[in-house]
């Protein structure tokens, strides 16, 4: 007769999250709920039967590493050790999100109002450095609430641009952590093409044919709305293909 062989499940490897939290002084009241949402991010992982452990960095003018390879408890008090003040230096992301890939982060939190100082001079290029084969981790950003003045455009760029989420508020931790750990499932467009994607005339240097997303870019993120539908624009300034006739 034929010997049964026991069959055993193997357990999934944990998951090490980085959590970036703005620890500006515009960002203050976004701290507090930060500890709701890691607490959700732990019982969506626990839900579907993986351990996960956070690195927790600070960024305000200049960027704090707090700990890596924390539980829950551990990562819960770095969050209230926090002292929020001063600006925010947004190009410090790249540094934080090189770090995060190196040391293993699967994914990244944001929770950030995306308020800077100088905006335009310290913004982040979300790009490794070159040559260094390294892959940053998607960013996920929880939504400031509606009361909170934030930049929600940069927010959303952002995550879209490092093939994250910007969904869901910090209001929703249950909804952010379900999209963070993979429990919630997304359709998301990753690519937009026109039949002038092949013209490089248009690609390179026509300010006149704009699409949202851009779609130049080799890859998006734009989720779909709660009803299925995704929604792009685009504009043609069409006296480029009639010829201007104001003269």
């Amino acid at each position: 007769g034929h010997k049964a062989l026991a069959s055993r499940s193997q357990p999934c490897a944990p998951v090490e999250v980085a959590l970036i939290l703005d620890a500006s002084r515009s960002a203050a009241a976004l701290r507090e709920p930060t500890a709701e949402l890691l607490e959700a991010v732990a019982a969506s992982f626990s839900s579907q039967g993986r351990d996960v452990s956070f690195s927790v960095w600070a960024l305000s003018r200049e960027m704090r590493k707090l700990g890596s390879m924390l539980s829950l408890t551990e990562a819960l008090k770095a969050v209230h050790t926090v002292r929020c003040d001063g600006g925010t230096n947004l190009s410090l992301l790249d540094a934080i999100l090189v770090e995060a890939a190196l040391t293993g982060c699967a994914s990244a939190i944001l929770v950030s109002d995306g308020l800077g100082n100088l905006q335009a001079k310290q913004m982040p290029t979300l790009q490794p450095p070159e040559g260094s084969g390294v892959t940053l981790p998607p960013v996920h950003v929880a939504l400031p609430p509606a009361s909170t003045a934030a930049n929600l455009e940069l927010l959303r760029w952002l995550a879209y641009q490092t093939g994250g989420s910007a969904t869901a508020p910090l209001t929703s931790p249950a909804a952010v952590a379900g999209i963070l750990s993979g429990a919630t499932t997304q359709t998301t467009l990753t690519k937009l093409s026109t039949d002038m994607s092949g013209d490089v005339d248009v690609f390179e240097a026509d300010e006149h044919f704009v699409t949202v997303p851009d779609f130049r870019l080799a890859t998006v993120a734009v989720p779909a709305a709660a009803d299925g539908c995704v929604r792009f624009s685009g504009v043609v300034d069409d006296r480029n293909l009639r010829g201007d006739r104001s003269n």
